[in-house]
This record gives structure tokens, C-alpha cells and sequence, in this order.
């Protein structure tokens, strides 16, 4: 875990991290009497992000942005998908683990369903940053910004959900938010933070879980090279890239749907990755 004085020398998106805060207090889930509605992100990682070719070359997350309007749909329609990927089981599905054709139907089930996506992925060879642990939490608040920009541009408060793994420290993660969220003036109530939610969830306990973990797979094979054969697979990608956010209404749409960081360095990306826009 990144320590305090790792994080006194970090840029987080434009703003010089502190030590951590202490954890916000989090809001009631429930305010629809209020005339408040939260929407749901989850947001699943994929990659090792040890640094300095000690890992994979990219670490992604994929965040899976949905309202609650939809939420039961969204939930029936991804069990329906585990029970044909697995008829005895409907367990969770983890794409690293599924034949290609099963993460063709799969995908192609999800990109047809109610939810938008932002991809987040930081290059792990990039010498910007070389403590792992603080790599992986920038990537996670670059995905979560994205996720409270969304919620902002609906003026819903958001559930944010993490899949659990052995990376995650979740209380670490709520104090670098709330620095972010008061830097990027993502508070949806002036006065009120945070306007959202931030936990974590075992992989089986939400169906949003399976779409995000289906989504950073996809873009984890479009920018990590094959280890025996170096190429690239976006195939994965592109079924689900109609769902990818476009950003606010009166942003450039150009970055937010996929960010790859360090951004300084998205003019040698795209000469990498000839799918890029």
C-alpha cells in the first residue's frame, strides 16, 4: 500500500495528493422521497500492475455505469447470460477463463443491454510511476472520476462498486476520491460530500460485476501483446465500443470513453494501436 509520503510526491489528475483523509460518511442509498435517484457503477480491473515489465504491460479497468431504473432488467438479462455460458451452474462469469465463442455470445448479449462504459487503462512500463500499488490506485480514481462525471451529467448520486481483490484497499481509495471530487467539483450538491457511494463487492454479489469484468477483458486484449505471437486483440473491444461513454454534453468526446494513461503519450499510442480513433 502506497505510504504518505509516495502519495506527497504523486500528481493525481492534476492535483498534488495529500495523506489520506479519513473515510467520508457515506449517504443514505435510498432518497427517491427526497427527489434524489443514484445510478450504479461497477468497475472490474484486469492486468498485473507491477511496474516495470514486472507485470502486464497495461492495467485496465472497465467501469459499467447504469440506472437504477434499469438495474433489475440489467440483472435478469446477465443472468440469463451466465445460465447459457453455464446451464448447471449461473455462476459469475470471469472472461480470462471463458473459450472464445462463449466470450463472443457473451459479449454480444451484454453490448445489446442498458448500460454505458468508460475504459481506463495506465501503461505499467510508463517511468512516470513505480510503486505498483500507487499506479493501480491513480488508474482506479481515473475510473471513478469518469463514473462521478456520469452521475453528475444525470444529477444522480452514484453507488460505486469495486470488484474485492487482494490489490484493493478500499479505504485508501474513498480518501484519494474525496480529494478528487472536491478538486474536479464533482459533488452533485454544492456543500453536500460526497454525493456517492464507494465500496467493494465480491465478484458474484453483483450482476454489474460480470458486464465490467467482460468490458476490461475486452480491453485488456486489444492493448496487451499476445506473449507468444506479440499481436493485439480488439475484436472483444469493438462488439461492446457503441456502449462507451461520449462524455458531458458539452465536453470533446474524444478521451472519455477509453483513457489511456499517461494521456502525454496518446500520440505514441495511436501510432501502436492502429484500432485507436
Amino acid at each position: 500500500m502506497a505510504d504518505a509520503a509516495d502519495l506527497k510526491s504523486a500528481t493525481l489528475i492534476g492535483v498534488w495528493v495529500r495523506p489520506p483523509l479519513p473515510a467520508p460518511i457515506l449517504l443514505p442509498i435510498r432518497l427517491q422521497s427526497l427527489g434524489i435517484f443514484w445510478m450504479y457503477a461497477y468497475i472490474d480491473e484486469s492486468g498485473d500492475p507491477g511496474t516495470n515489465r514486472k507485470g502486464s504491460r497495461w492495467l485496465v479497468f472497465g467501469c459499467v455505469m447504469v440506472a437504477e431504473s434499469v438495474l433489475q432488467e440489467l440483472q435478469s438479462d446477465v443472468q440469463d447470460v451466465r445460465n447459457r455460458v453455464s446451464p448447471q451452474g449461473g455462476k459469475h462469469l470471469h472472461f480470462r477463463d471463458l473459450p472464445h465463442d462463449d466470450k463472443v455470445g457473451a459479449l454480444n448479449l451484454m453490448a445489446d443491454m442498458q448500460w454505458t462504459g468508460v475504459v481506463v487503462a495506465s501503461d505499467t512500463t510508463s517511468p512516470s510511476i513505480h510503486d505498483p500499488q500507487l499506479l493501480y490506485d491513480v488508474t482506479a480514481i481515473h475510473a471513478v472520476e469518469k463514473a462521478l462525471a456520469y452521475a453528475k451529467e444525470l444529477n444522480e448520486f452514484a453507488n460505486i462498486y469495486f470488484e474485492r481483490s487482494r490489490v484493493l484497499k478500499i479505504d485508501q481509495l474513498r480518501s484519494l476520491a474525496r480529494l478528487m471530487v472536491t478538486a474536479r467539483n464533482l459533488s452533485l450538491v454544492p456543500g453536500i460530500t460526497p454525493s456517492y457511494q464507494l465500496e467493494e463487492l465480491r465478484k458474484g454479489d453483483a450482476h454489474g460485476l460480470d458486464i465490467a469484468d467482460g468490458l476490461a477483458h475486452a480491453a485488456f486484449r486489444a492493448l496487451e501483446p499476445n506473449q507468444k505471437w506479440g499481436h493485439f486483440e480488439p475484436a472483444y473491444l469493438n462488439i461492446l465500443k457503441p456502449r462507451l461513454w461520449r462524455g458531458p454534453a458539452n465536453a470533446n468526446s474524444e478521451g472519455w470513453g477509453l483513457t489511456l494513461v499517461p494521456t502525454e503519450l496518446a500520440g505514441k499510442f495511436r501510432e501502436e494501436y492502429s484500432w485507436l480513433p
